[in-house]
């Protein structure tokens, strides 16, 4: 892993971060990387200011697909991990939001959704823009 190269951007991810902090919403990072890349990442990305929190691998007994990564992130958040969004490009971090019980919405990268993955019900959306969109529909119904 390079250190000196910053993460590629989603298409979207700046504006959904941006939505989130207009609405007071708290963010965290709930990565496999290691601690020193994630941190080295995310500002290299400018993307570190948005998150309260980094979470990563090395603080977890169990890595992705098991859901300890999201629910020790929820327990730092102080929220119930029912409560959480979650957005995985992977199948196994899919598997470990799901399993966390938190809201998923997977946007593939790489690797398009198996029938398994898509067997486990969340959300599945071709760009973080879609995310963006869907999510201020369901505020908006929720708000008028």
């Amino acid at each position: 892993m390079v250190l000196h190269q910053a993460i590629p951007l989603k298409t979207g991810v700046v504006a959904l971060l941006e939505w989130f902090k207009q609405h007071d919403i708290k963010l965290a990072v709930a990565t496999s990387t290691s601690k020193e890349v994630a941190l080295v990442k995310l500002r290299l990305a400018r993307l570190d200011p948005y998150f309260s929190i980094i979470t990563t691998g090395c603080e977890v007994k169990q890595g992705k697909p098991d859901p300890e990564i999201y629910l020790l992130v929820a327990k730092r958040l102080a929220v119930d991990p029912a409560l959480c969004l979650a957005f995985e490009d992977s199948n196994n971090g899919t598997r470990a939001a799901v399993a966390a019980k938190t809201k998923a919405y997977q946007v593939p990268d790489l690797v398009e959704p198996s029938d398994e993955i898509i067997a486990l019900g969340h959300e599945i959306h071709p760009s973080l823009s879609h995310v963006l969109q869907t999510l201020k529909a369901q505020y908006m119904a929720l708000n008028t």
